[in-house]
């Protein structure tokens, strides 16, 4: 039976050493909470998510959403009479970040679907998630897997991230990593380059004692319609995604000044 714990959102960048999401710290007036930042996590010692990590790399897929998101609100929006140029920027810019949170806010209400579906047997009043969590199940049972975990939190300090992977099954023979993606499948052909690097990530932090196999899930935001990629069939071997992503924490250490696994309780990272 797999685990229950809370799905946690894009929002928690950092966790604790224990693995624990830490979505808040207290400021350092100690008025109030905030949200964590580089700051903290050499204050405090904490971890930072895979997506955080990643977030030094270029991704092209979604910087062509966000292009053409854009491009379309922009269309869809006449300039008001005597608007300035700069206002109509910034209502056309307000408008955009709507639209591309509210396609976010979808993707999450189709993970915590398939999650309560996969969880308890709970049936959504969506049609697209139902579509989804049947379509999963099959993909499950074609690969003669069990899920054994959902919303797995993960950390390994060494490394220096810790992430959350939406599913883990096990078959006979292998250890499943599955990781949604919610998209507008008619525009997605493959799974992009840094999206193996996020599911190599979990690999690498799990230290499964059965072989592996890496699962890209895209969504259909609208239809539920998903397709299933085996990262084994890919241009990039699951070693040399690993590789790679060893170097973006690297990368992203130098940059930020900050190894983990160096810290110290008073003196910080060495």
């Amino acid at each position: 039976m797999a685990d229950k714990l809370l799905i946690a959102p894009e929002a928690g960048r950092f966790y604790d050493r224990e693995g624990n999401h830490v979505y808040e710290v207290k400021k350092a007036d100690g008025k109030g909470t905030t949200t964590p930042n580089i700051i903290h996590a050499r204050k405090f010692g904490l971890v930072p998510s895979v997506t955080t990590v990643l977030g030094r790399i270029a991704k092209p897929g979604l910087d062509r959403w966000k292009a053409a998101n854009y491009i379309r609100t922009a269309m869809a929006t006449p300039r008001k009479a005597l608007e300035s140029e700069d206002d109509y920027i910034i209502r056309v810019a307000r408008e955009a970040n709507s639209v591309a949170g509210k396609a976010a806010e979808r993707g999450t209400d189709i993970h915590f679907g398939l999650y309560e579906h996969m969880f308890d047997g709970t049936i959504s009043d969506d049609r697209a998630i139902r579509n989804a969590c049947e379509q999963v199940k099959a993909w499950l049972k074609e690969q003669n897997a069990e899920v054994v975990h959902l919303e797995k939190a993960m950390i390994d300090v060494d490394i220096g991230v810790a992430g959350t992977a939406d599913l883990v099954a096990e078959s006979p023979t292998h250890i499943l990593y599955g990781d949604y993606k919610s998209v507008d499948l008619s525009k997605y052909k493959k799974p992009y380059y840094e999206q193996g690097l996020q599911l190599s990530a979990y690999k690498l932090m799990d230290k499964a004692e059965k072989p592996c196999k890496l699962w890209q899930i895209p969504l259909d935001r609208e239809s539920g319609e998903c397709q299933f990629f085996d990262w084994d069939d890919m241009a990039w071997p699951i070693e040399a995604l690993e590789i790679g992503f060893k170097s973006v924490v690297k990368e992203w250490q130098v940059c930020n000044k900050y190894v983990p696994k160096n810290w110290k309780e008073k003196g910080g990272s060495k």
